[in-house]
């Protein structure tokens, strides 16, 4: 595979890596406070 390939499917992996992130740190916020 070519670096142009790679940076390709980072681009592509970005929005999925953010929504991601952001589900898990809600999630960590709502155990911390304690909410269910």
């Amino acid at each position: 595979m070519t670096w142009q390939m790679y940076l390709s499917l980072f681009i592509l992996s970005l929005p999925l890596l953010l929504f991601i992130g952001r589900k898990t740190h809600f999630y960590y916020l709502d155990k911390k406070n304690g909410r269910r």
